[in-house]
């Protein structure tokens, strides 16, 4: 992993591009945006304070344009609550309802506790200087950087946040703006890595692992970004494809 170049990279994504386009080529005209997610506020109420919400993501609905606003908000609001309504926003996003409905589990029922310790640890202040600091070091220096802020050690390391939820800040913070250096941020989680390297996925074959590293997290915005330029779509279309295909393996 560490041995390749940002060149090599590239001619992997573009040697496996067929096989990729076929087996994610079904989800490819999906906008990533109808991605809507229920949460359920009234179960958070008690961790966090969620007025600091825009009224209309109180009613248990939020998409990937509502974090991309919310991002916004941290730049243009010097307040706290900007802050904080992004790491809550980002976080019920990604662990939606979190109950058990019918015997299976419907998201991450610690979506609470973890938006409440992101915030709190080592201390409110310290935490939002933190979100500020993630937002910030996405658009100025890119994926990678802030990657490597966000992990253990780095300096806006927020806690109960593991990869697939900072990276979701990172692709909020980022993804959008023009003024990120690319390749542009992506989400990245387990499905994600099910569609690319485990078991059935796409570049089981290769030598390339994804590890739980900065770099790593770079090398695979660079595969998806040649996919995506390949294909004529967003980088963001790819990752949702590629989290669309890994569920499928489960």
């Amino acid at each position: 992993m560490t041995g390749w170049t940002d060149q090599q990279l590239r001619e992997l994504a573009r040697c496996n591009a067929v096989r990729a386009k076929a087996m994610i080529g079904p989800w490819l005209d999906v906008d990533p945006d109808d991605h809507e997610v229920q949460w359920m506020p009234a179960r958070w109420i008690d961790r966090v304070e969620i007025s600091v919400l825009p009224e209309p993501l109180r009613e248990g609905r939020i998409c990937r344009r509502d974090l991309f606003r919310l991002a916004d908000e941290v730049m243009t609001d010097g307040r706290d609550q900007a802050a904080e309504a992004l790491v809550i926003g980002v976080v019920a996003w990604g662990s939606g309802k979190g109950i058990r409905s019918d015997g299976v589990l419907d998201g991450d029922p610690r979506g609470p506790w973890r938006a409440q310790r992101a915030l709190s640890i080592p201390t409110r202040a310290e935490a939002i200087a933190r979100v500020r600091r993630a937002v910030e070091t996405t658009r100025q220096q890119g994926g990678r950087a802030a990657y490597a802020a966000l992990s253990t050690g780095g300096q806006a390391k927020l806690a109960a946040m593991a990869e697939s939820y900072f990276t979701k800040l990172i692709y909020a913070a980022g993804h959008y703006q023009t003024s990120t250096p690319p390749p542009l941020p992506l989400i990245l989680d387990s499905n994600v890595r099910k569609a690319l390297v485990r078991g059935k996925g796409i570049l089981r074959h290769e030598k390339w692992t994804l590890n739980y590293a900065p770099q790593a997290y770079q090398q695979y915005l660079l595969i998806a970004d040649t996919w995506a330029n390949l294909w004529g779509v967003r980088a963001d279309r790819v990752e949702y494809a590629l989290f669309n295909f890994g569920k499928s393996l489960s």
